[in-house]
C-alpha cells in the first residue's frame, strides 16, 4: 500500500481522528479552561485608551496579554500561582505604567478560581490604578 493510498483509506483515517482526538483530550491548554483546581487569570483594560502592551510577572509563570482595546477584558488564562496584585507593566503610545509590588510576605496565594486585574493608566505618568476581584 502506498503512503496516498493509506490517506484515502476511510479505516486510516477513522483512526488517525480517533487518535487525534484521545490526544487532543487528554492535553490541557495553557488557556481558557475550568478545570477543578486551576487559577485562572485575566486582564481588564478599564479606561478609554487601548494597551499596546500588557503584561504580567507572577511568581512562577510570565503572562503576555498583548494589546488590549479600551475597556476591554482579556481571555482568561491559567496560571501555576497567584496573588491579588503582582507586576504588571502596560504600554500606552511611549508610555510605560507599571504596578511594583515589593514582596508578597504576609500575602496568601490565590486558591483555585477566576480572577481579575483590572487596570487603569493613573493622570499621573508611570503609574497603574489597580484593583483585584474575584470573579464568579
Amino acid at each position: 500500500m502506498t503512503a496516498a493510498r493509506g490517506i484515502r483509506n476511510p479505516a486510516w483515517r477513522a483512526t488517525v481522528l480517533g487518535v487525534a482526538i484521545a490526544l487532543t483530550g487528554a492535553c490541557s491548554s495553557p488557556f481558557g479552561g475550568d478545570e477543578e483546581g486551576d487559577i485562572l487569570l485575566r486582564v481588564a483594560n478599564e479606561s478609554p485608551v487601548t494597551f499596546d502592551r500588557t503584561f504580567v510577572h507572577l511568581p512562577e509563570d510570565q503572562v503576555e496579554f498583548g494589546a488590549l482595546a479600551a475597556n476591554q477584558v482579556s481571555d482568561y488564562v491559567r496560571v501555576s500561582a497567584a496573588y491579588r496584585y503582582a507586576y504588571i507593566l502596560v504600554e500606552v503610545g511611549d508610555t510605560d505604567y507599571v504596578l511594583q509590588p515589593i514582596d508578597y510576605v504576609g500575602e496568601e496565594p490565590l486558591g483555585p478560581g477566576k480572577y481579575t486585574y483590572a487596570l487603569e493608566p493613573s493622570t499621573t505618568p508611570g503609574y497603574l490604578i489597580f484593583s483585584f476581584r474575584k470573579d464568579d
